[in-house]
Order: structure tokens, then sequence, then C-alpha cells
């Protein structure tokens, strides 16, 4: 959950990596296309979820924002789960 221990600890690592807001890699850039073409999706994305902002890192199939609020995403509901999150629809 936002707040909790395991979330406080996460953003910490992001931090202390200095992820969030850097421009990605090539190999970064790749990943949401390969994950797309592996999936038979038409889009993907490679977010990094902030305390209160996701930060887009790389985007396949569809233009997007460097950052956004952490509430308007779905991503901040992927980081609390332990599986891939995929969106079917």
């Amino acid at each position: 959950l936002p707040g909790s221990d395991a979330d406080r600890a996460r953003v910490q690592a992001l931090r202390r990596y200095h992820v969030l807001g850097m421009p990605p890699d090539r190999v970064v850039q790749r990943i949401p296309g390969l994950a797309a073409r592996s999936l038979g999706m038409p889009m993907a994305t490679v977010s990094m979820v902030g305390e209160d902002d996701i930060y887009l890192m790389a985007a396949y199939g569809l233009p997007a924002p460097d950052q956004i609020p952490r509430d308007e995403g779905l991503c901040a509901s992927a980081v609390m789960g332990t599986t891939p999150y995929v969106v079917q629809d």
C-alpha cells in the first residue's frame, strides 16, 4: 500500500540508485517494445513509481509524458503486487 514500509523502502531504493527523473539508456528504451511484442500487446511502458509521481522511462506504441501524478496512473497498483501487471483491454 502507498505509504507502507515496503513502499517507502522501494522509493528509497529508487532514490539511492538515482533513477527517478533520469533519461533511460538504450537498453531500457528497448524493453517496452520487446515486452509488447512478446505478449502480443499494442503498447507497453517502463515506469518507475516514486512517492508522488510516476516517471515514464520508455514507451512503445503510445506517446508518453515524462511523468504523471502517482494517483492518475495504473503503475501504483502494479508495484503493490508480486506478479507482472498486464492490462488486457
